[in-house]
């Protein structure tokens, strides 16, 4: 029964964990400096971007009796029925709209066995996951100059999974649903600096609390800037640290990514 269950874990770890692989889209170009050496003005009226991108992450995380848990990119592949991300971004002057959207579908079916007594059991375990994340929010310059501009930002992220589990064990049968969710507020700071030619560095960190005890991120990237597209990537982390009554005391996810900014 224990195999069973611990593999019923790490599954749902996948899931919770892999569907909040949220980015922080990084500020739009920065602005060029004008005739006479000074920075103009924000430019008024909108201008959208929207990025896809992959996250090569790997899970981590602990369990409220004390196990470790540990997927690797590749074990979430091998369960993964399907999955999109992708961020938008709306901004006007100084001020800027967020949300990044992610929805990941995982399956996984298992056959094994257990020993009760002197008996054997077969046991079979199908567990459907479905998940849905959103961080979204609003950010506001506070700094900027022809190299570098820094925003502070906040939000709610967002984190939403279906379950739908079925266990036999011998001649017993179980099947259980859950629909959990978290909601956490987050504040932070983001911000891109120009480096040589059209590369650009973006970074940008948060941290929030809510349904959970603490949840933070921290991500770095370099990006390359064409006329109407930015190819990106770097480094991300992003942790959830939960109470003590939850099935999981912390969720960990961390990777490098990589993906496309299109401006319009």
């Amino acid at each position: 029964m224990r195999p069973a269950m611990t593999h019923l874990k790490r599954l749902l770890m996948s899931a919770a964990i892999t569907c909040m692989a949220l980015r922080l889209d990084a500020p739009a170009h920065a602005q060029d400096v004008g005739a006479d050496g000074t920075f103009p003005p924000p430019e008024t009226g909108w201008e959208f971007d929207a990025a896809v991108y992959l996250w090569g992450a790997g899970l981590g995380g602990e369990v409220s009796d004390g196990d470790a848990l540990e997927l690797s990119l590749g074990t979430i592949l091998e369960n993964l029925n399907a999955g999109g991300m992708a961020t938008l971004a709306a901004r006007n002057g100084k001020w800027t709209l967020f949300s990044d959207l992610i929805y990941l579908n995982l399956g996984d079916k298992k056959d094994g066995s257990v020993t009760i007594g002197r008996d054997t059991v077969d046991t079979y375990v199908d567990l459907q996951v479905k998940g849905f994340i959103t961080t979204t929010g609003i950010g506001y310059s506070i700094f900027d100059n022809p190299d570098t501009e820094l925003s502070v930002l906040g939000g709610v992220r967002f984190l939403k999974f279906k379950t739908d589990t079925k266990l036999e064990l011998g001649g017993l049968d179980r099947r259980v649903k859950s629909d959990p969710s978290l909601t956490d507020g987050v504040i932070g700071l983001r911000g891109q600096s120009n480096l040589s030619g059209n590369w650009y560095a973006d970074y940008c960190a948060d941290v929030g609390t809510g349904d959970s005890d603490l949840t933070w991120q921290a991500a770095v990237g370099l990006g390359y800037r064409f006329e109407k597209l930015d190819i990106a990537f770097g480094h991300r982390y992003l942790r959830w640290d939960l109470d003590s009554s939850s099935d999981l005391s912390d969720l960990t996810i961390k990777g490098p990514y990589a993906g496309l900014k299109f401006v319009f």
